[in-house]
């Protein structure tokens, strides 16, 4: 936890309390719920039955924390680390965020343990030599988070993710490709994708091509945003509160994105759901092992449901890039 004013008669008082719940423990160390837990160690802590709400762990440590019988209405989880922790009963949302679907395995640092901090020297690249993003967003040491993760489908390159709670759009995640000390931003043109497959010896085959799918569709935007490969009702990208009428129609239709067959020279044909603006399809695509990707046929299947996709990549809200 922080220190910075947690003296030896509060340490001394903490240890001689009583009661040993959570809550009074906090109100017996003078802790700001709002303030105090933000990018603090609290693996492993039981939580009791403590009330929790309006309580703000953004950036925390909560590695199997027992948060079982805690209340946590409003309480905010942001960019926490999450393995692990016991849940109350029925939060499916939380459930299905820590078990985590490949596909935000890819994209979502906070959920899977795929990512990892960047070394200092990767950090000090971005925070003294890129400093500042679009002429927006500003990557600094105190508050930008950098973490890195290979793709199987891309020897030697790592994808990078910024995330900044001080940055001015909500759920803003920047990301780049990172090969032989330059790098390639991925901000919704297939551009900078297609450039990796003409320069890389890019490995695509029958155990990953699901993968650069999901990497591919994500990555290439259009007016509507992603074209998201979504196989699960509580994807991550779905809100928390979403209406559970349109829950249980998305629960109908959904299923895990596969391999039909492998036709000649390697490519594959796909098939995967894929939620575009507000709606969901079924889709069929071609992928060859040079990283080409043609959407053959798609159906839709579900329309004019009430969210999208909440995942920027930059401050411009779309583009004209099309999987057609």
């Amino acid at each position: 936890m922080k220190d910075s004013n947690f003296d030896m008669a509060t340490a001394i008082s903490v240890l001689e309390n009583k009661d040993d719940s959570f809550e009074s423990l906090i109100k017996v160390a003078s802790l700001n719920p709002e303030s105090d837990f933000r990018y603090t160690d609290l693996s492993f802590v039981n939580f009791g039955c403590a009330d929790l709400t309006g309580y703000d762990f953004t950036g925390a440590n909560l590695r199997y924390a027992n948060l079982s019988r805690a209340k946590i209405e409003n309480t905010m989880f942001d960019y926490a680390d999450l393995l692990g922790v016991q849940w109350p009963p029925g939060d499916k949302r939380k459930v299905s965020q820590l078990l985590g679907y490949s596909n935000q395995d890819l994209f979502v640092p906070d959920v899977k343990k795929d990512w990892r901090a960047v070394d200092r020297g990767v950090s000090k690249y971005f925070t003294s030599k890129i400093v500042n993003i679009d002429g927006a967003f500003e990557i600094t040491e105190r508050s930008t988070r950098i973490f890195e993760r290979e793709l199987s489908f891309y020897p030697g390159v790592k994808l990078i993710c910024l995330q900044d709670l001080e940055w001015n759009i909500i759920n803003l995640r920047i990301y780049f490709l990172i090969y032989e000390n330059q790098e390639y931003r991925l901000s919704g043109s297939p551009d900078p994708i297609h450039l990796m497959n003409s320069v890389l010896p890019i490995k695509i085959d029958e155990n990953n091509v699901v993968d650069y799918l999901r990497f591919f569709c994500f990555f290439v935007r259009g007016e509507g945003g992603p074209f998201l490969v979504i196989e699960d009702a509580y994807d991550y990208y779905l809100p928390n509160d979403l209406d559970e009428l349109e829950r249980s129609e998305i629960n109908d239709v959904v299923r895990p994105a596969s391999i039909e067959s492998i036709e000649r020279e390697g490519i594959c044909i796909c098939n995967a759901i894929i939620l575009y603006s507000n709606a969901l399809f079924s889709a069929i695509f071609s992928i060859s092992k040079s990283g080409k990707v043609v959407m053959l046929d798609d159906e839709p299947i579900v329309a004019n449901l009430s969210i999208k996709v909440d995942a920027p990549l930059s401050n411009n809200v779309g583009s004209n890039n099309s999987l057609v």
